[in-house]
């Protein structure tokens, strides 16, 4: 579903930029694999981070107080990653960045606001 409201995003802004539009199937459907797997791949940022806290390898308290560390990190690795482009190097490090905050917003919600800790194996539930 977000793949076909990007691409008309992209359409309907080359025709408004008076920009002819030639199409091949080839270049369609590498732009359909790519926006598809980048969309999955940020999905999976705060899937991960859920799995992490709850596997008890990193906590969402350690997370929290080292996400300015992870941002700079996300920036870093995009500036290396991508061509030498700073709105390439944003591109690829703004929604990477977001996408961390929305998994500190869930594990936040999740955790009753990081007073909710995972039960080790054995343990009663109170």
């Amino acid at each position: 579903y977000v793949a076909p409201a990007i691409i008309s995003w992209l359409a309907a802004d080359a025709i408004s930029s008076s920009m002819v539009i030639y199409y091949r199937i080839n270049n369609f459907g590498w732009l359909v694999v790519f926006t598809t797997v980048g969309v999955g791949l940020l999905v999976e940022v705060p899937v991960t981070m859920l799995l992490f806290h709850r596997g008890r390898l990193v906590t969402f308290q350690t997370m929290f107080d080292r996400w300015r560390t992870v941002v700079m990190a996300i920036i870093v690795t995009a500036a290396f990653l991508t061509p030498s482009s700073l709105l390439t190097m944003l591109v690829f490090s703004i929604p990477t960045a977001f996408a961390y905050m929305v998994g500190l917003g869930i594990l936040y919600v999740y955790t009753l606001g990081g007073r909710r800790t995972p039960r080790r194996e054995g343990e009663a539930a109170d």
